[in-house]
């Protein structure tokens, strides 16, 4: 397995963000490949109104203090813009990354200034279906 960081945003034909996230996690790489992502993207800024999908099936939670690397997600993430309205976490059943993903929400509402309602899904369809539901007529992503 390879343990390098990887990251990669795409939007689909549907107007869903697509994160997919692998390897072991790095704030400051995320952060610097995120922004390169945007800007290619969207220029400006990214329409909070986007839902997004974040697939980490491939995702290695980092060793260390936890509530530290929250904050420093959280601190970085508020330099980037406002949070997705609604976001969809893909674990593929792994309980280490179900594990990262709720300390993760809970550090979130704890931590955040922004709303953000986030749900994980064991797969890819019902995490799609659940960020783009209320999207009319959605076409199936052809990303993951």
């Amino acid at each position: 397995m390879d343990t390098d960081f990887e990251f990669d945003m795409r939007l689909d034909d549907n107007g869903v963000l697509l994160f997919k996230f692998g390897g072991v996690f790095d704030v400051d790489q995320w952060v610097d490949r995120q922004r390169a992502a945007s800007a290619r993207l969207f220029g400006n800024g990214i329409d909070p109104g986007l839902p997004a999908v974040v697939d980490l099936r491939g995702f290695i939670p980092p060793q260390g203090d936890w509530n530290k690397i929250a904050k420093l997600v959280f601190a970085r993430s508020q330099t980037m813009g406002e949070t997705r309205q609604r976001c969809a976490l893909i674990t593929g059943g792994n309980v280490c990354i179900e594990l990262a993903c709720r300390f993760y929400i809970t550090s979130k509402a704890v931590m955040s200034r922004t709303e953000c309602e986030t749900r994980t899904f064991c797969t890819f369809e019902d995490g799609y279906a659940w960020a783009a539901e209320n999207i009319v007529t959605p076409v199936p992503s052809r990303l993951h």
